[in-house]
């Protein structure tokens, strides 16, 4: 198309000015920045604007997952994950929502390997880290690996100890509770 002859004849300068102006006029108008958010964050990583097009890629893809394009929100997150020049910052949140997306398709070896990747860019104090666990303990009990199940409850519990994160605390004790009930070890599950 006549489009694409024009737009293979632009520098890569002209290329970046046209998507940081395409990006910013999808970003003014609100009803447009929600409609074509995926747009937006193609727009600006293209424009060589990272922190902005991760943000909206980010957005897009939590979208994703909420209406269930589970298949498009994981190629955004390993897009974004394969960006050159990611900040080391963003890989954790990222790698854990396509943790997230490979364990409820069951891809249960895909999703321990982007927890992996995100643990390995936590700093060992971050509280973060606790949910990362938890959601690994998650896999290893469907997975039946109760060693390694232990150690990722004991891991989660003792980061939301520490940091105070009740909420946390309780949804390990939730899943505690859960494995003690089906066990029939009643008690314990009190």
């Amino acid at each position: 198309t006549i489009q694409k002859v024009v737009y293979a004849g632009l520098s890569d300068e002209a290329r970046r000015t046209l998507h940081r102006r395409m990006g910013e006029t999808l970003e003014r108008s609100t009803s447009l920045a929600r409609a074509h958010i995926e747009e937006l964050a193609r727009h600006f990583l293209r424009a060589g604007e990272p922190e902005r097009g991760i943000k909206y890629g980010m957005e897009a893809g939590r979208e994703l997952m909420r209406i269930y394009a589970n298949d498009q929100a994981l190629a955004l997150f390993q897009g974004l994950l394969g960006l050159e020049g990611l900040p080391d910052a963003a890989v954790p949140e990222i790698a854990a929502l396509a943790g997230e997306i490979h364990r409820l398709v069951g891809r249960f070896d895909d999703s321990l390997a982007m927890f992996e990747r995100a643990l390995a860019k936590l700093d060992a104090g971050d509280p973060k880290r606790g949910q990362v666990y938890a959601h690994m303990a998650n896999i290893f009990q469907i997975k039946g690996d109760n060693d390694r199940f232990s150690d990722a409850v004991s891991r989660a519990k003792e980061i939301f100890t520490n940091s105070g994160d009740r909420r946390g605390l309780g949804m390990v004790y939730s899943t505690l509770g859960e494995i003690f009930y089906q066990r029939t070890e009643y008690e314990k599950a009190l």
